[in-house]
């Protein structure tokens, strides 16, 4: 009972910031340490140029999402174990701007926004192009993710080229 209170908290407060009121999270995945969510609103194809068409055009194979992890008490005390940064030690939740190639079954980071219980952004880091993917990994929070958002995308195509011209 009083992990689903966190987790409704934990909704409310992420439903009152910012950058999630446009957002519409998918739920994926909850244990002890963590929550994690997808944003349907905001999932896409990655564009790439063709040459020959002379345009840029959608690729179903690699997808860009955000991704909204909650944190407990627990889960912010592994990361801190993980990363060696006391500076989680508050953590609440993040948002990470991600992408999968489906043909290389990889993710790979982008931008990464950590923040504390009283909405204050404890990190921010920006990754270039030149960040290496890393590959899923069976029954990881990584896998996960990249099931749920690659099987979002196949039963919402449309939904993702929409997505991909509007964003």
């Amino acid at each position: 009972m009083k992990r689903i209170v966190q987790i409704l908290v934990a909704v409310i407060v992420f439903l009152s910031a910012g950058i999630v009121s446009a957002a519409n999270w998918q739920w994926v995945s909850s244990d002890d340490y963590y929550t994690i969510f997808f944003d349907k609103e905001s999932i896409r194809y990655e564009l790439e140029y063709d040459a020959r068409q002379r345009k840029f055009i959608p690729n179903p194979s690699i997808i860009i999402f955000w991704k909204l992890t909650a944190y407990t008490e627990p889960g912010a005390n592994e990361y801190v174990k993980m990363s060696g940064d006391i500076r989680y030690a508050d953590l609440y939740y993040s948002y990470v701007l991600e992408k999968i190639s489906l043909t290389d079954e990889t993710l790979t980071h982008y931008f990464m926004y950590y923040y504390d219980y009283n909405n204050k952004l404890i990190v921010n880091a920006v990754l270039d192009d030149q960040q290496h993917p890393y590959k899923k990994v069976p029954n990881s929070r990584g896998e996960k993710i990249f099931n749920a958002v690659r099987d979002y995308a196949r039963t919402h195509h449309d939904d993702l080229i929409r997505n991909t011209y509007r964003n």
